[in-house]
């Protein structure tokens, strides 16, 4: 099979990794031999051990890549309506620290609490 826009074939693999052996390190483990498959190392190599320095690793790239919004950038909706104007305003979800422009998601003015509708469903 081919993937859209691709001349490459692509070819089915099956790759072992390593146990998770707590309850909250799957998403970690899905990096970890993510980064081994593609880098070409056993992924065994990756183990519990290594879950917490990974987060502070993901953390930094994260954080190294973030960028401050200004009335340039568009929300974090989908459906942004990309405001102009001199009164452009955002809001920060409390649970998700995702920002909004307040006219995309139907507010008229700043509220001191706000949950968005990615962490409401």
């Amino acid at each position: 099979m081919s993937a859209r826009g691709l001349k490459e074939e692509w070819s089915v693999a099956k790759y072992t990794s390593s146990i998770q052996q707590d309850g909250d390190s799957c998403g970690v483990f899905v990096f970890m031999n993510a980064e081994a498959i593609l880098k070409g190392m056993p992924s065994s190599v990756m183990r519990q051990n290594h879950s917490v320095e990974y987060r502070r690793y993901i953390l930094g790239k994260l954080i190294s890549h973030a960028h401050t919004h200004n009335d340039d950038v568009i929300c974090d909706l989908p459906f942004c309506y990309k405001p102009s104007g001199d009164d452009i305003n955002w809001i920060r979800c409390d649970e998700c620290s995702r920002w909004f422009h307040i006219g995309c998601i139907g507010l008229l003015k700043p509220t001191d609490t706000f949950t968005c509708l990615y962490c409401i469903v």
